[in-house]
């Protein structure tokens, strides 16, 4: 990903977490299954932490998972498409409150970043296995450059991931539809320990 036009894709949504979140760690590596046809991409991210996300074709991902920390990987496509998978823990509050803080945390360090504004375009709960909140967003510089952006929190139990992606405004409607189907595709484990299920 080339940083002076999608760094921003991949930028924290705030050095502090929202309130009633702790940083999840975990002590082993993820992994990516690489289907039998090919030697390329994996076509499922793997996180030791008990979740996985479907990779969409032709994307490339980054496994950030040894670091131990807030962020699990990097998917991206091309050189102007990519999202970023968080994993936080939500130990006090509701999921709501929580969504609200990160919303509001992300909207304000794209503002910041960008040096732009930062509007909210449309929110909603994805038809995904663990209904996701969708937020979007339209980002523009001060330069009049246009990126959509996209903001997912997916929860299980006390578990949140947190997908944070954009692309330019132009490709939007590419770039909506590939991070619906990543955020649609994770997979957390049964409560029990089990297998994972969606």
């Amino acid at each position: 990903m080339n940083r002076t036009t999608t760094g921003m894709v991949l930028l924290a949504f705030a050095a502090v977490l929202p309130a009633g979140c702790d940083r999840l760690m975990v002590g082993q590596g993820a992994t990516a299954k690489m289907p039998q046809h090919s030697h390329r991409e994996p076509s499922l991210f793997v996180d030791p932490a008990g979740f996985r996300i479907d990779v969409p074709p032709g994307w490339h991902v980054v496994d950030r998972t040894a670091d131990n920390g807030l962020i699990r990987a990097d998917f991206t496509r091309d050189k102007d498409m990519g999202v970023q998978i968080r994993l936080i823990r939500l130990h006090s509050g509701s999921f709501q409150d929580l969504v609200e803080q990160a919303v509001s945390a992300y909207r304000n360090e794209m503002s910041r970043h960008w040096g732009g504004s930062v509007l909210e375009t449309e929110r909603g709960v994805l038809d995904a296995p663990h209904g996701a909140v969708n937020v979007r967003f339209k980002a523009t510089r001060p330069d009049h450059a246009a990126w959509y952006l996209q903001q997912s929190l997916v929860r299980r139990g006390a578990l949140v991931l947190v997908c944070q992606g954009g692309c330019p405004w132009s490709r939007r409607q590419e770039g909506a539809a590939a991070l619906d189907r990543l955020v649609a595709s994770i997979d957390f484990p049964a409560p029990d320990g089990g297998a994972p299920g969606r």
